[in-house]
């Protein structure tokens, strides 16, 4: 009797999974997002001792916040068309050429 449930029910895990078109779901889900003056997304990693947390924001016009939180440490950022600023608790808010310079002096 068990067997039975169980093939039953793997079985029926099995179509659902070959009936639903991941493309189309994907396209679907991305035109129904394209319609939307704005979008916003959270992530969060727990590992261990180590957690972190994403937050971001982004509108039509191609303007992006985040920010992203590790233990006591945040960074925000925003990001639009290729170009960055990125505020830091030491320096404050830095272009992404001006972080690098400080990566890496010449």
């Amino acid at each position: 009797m068990k067997t039975r449930i169980i093939i039953s029910l793997l079985s029926s895990i099995a179509f659902s999974l070959l009936a639903a078109d991941p493309k189309e779901e994907v396209t679907a889900a991305a035109k129904k997002l394209g319609q939307k003056d704005n979008y916003s997304w959270k992530t969060t990693l727990d590992f261990g001792n180590f957690n972190t947390t994403t937050e971001g924001k982004a509108n039509q016009e191609g303007l992006a916040c985040l920010s992203m939180t590790a233990g006591d440490n945040t960074r925000e950022a925003f990001l639009k068309g290729g170009k960055a600023v990125v505020k830091t608790p030491d320096e404050g808010w830095q272009s992404l050429s001006e972080l690098e310079k400080q990566a890496n002096p010449s």
